[in-house]
């Protein structure tokens, strides 16, 4: 991924504000706007684990066998191989 680039899909879009290395870890920091209504598929990773803010909205996560209502300002990880 690079800064800038972006996808439109069914449920929205992403875009990438920033990625980089720390602390020995490669990061990627992208804004996902999700339509009202809007829903993406089930994934899980098994080389990454994944932290998601809420900046406006409610957002409801499955995090394996749990359902998390997320509100503005909320966050949650999602750890790596978790289906989500």
């Amino acid at each position: 991924y690079r800064p800038g680039e972006r996808d439109t899909r069914p449920w929205g879009l992403w875009e990438v504000m920033e990625t980089g290395h720390e602390n020995g870890e490669e990061f990627c920091v992208k804004t996902i706007t999700v339509n009202p209504g809007g829903i993406l598929s089930l994934q899980s990773h098994q080389h990454r684990r994944e932290h998601w803010t809420v900046v406006s909205g409610v957002l409801e996560v499955t995090r394996d066998d749990q359902i998390i209502v997320l509100q503005a300002g909320q966050a949650i990880d999602i750890p790596q191989g978790a289906k989500h």
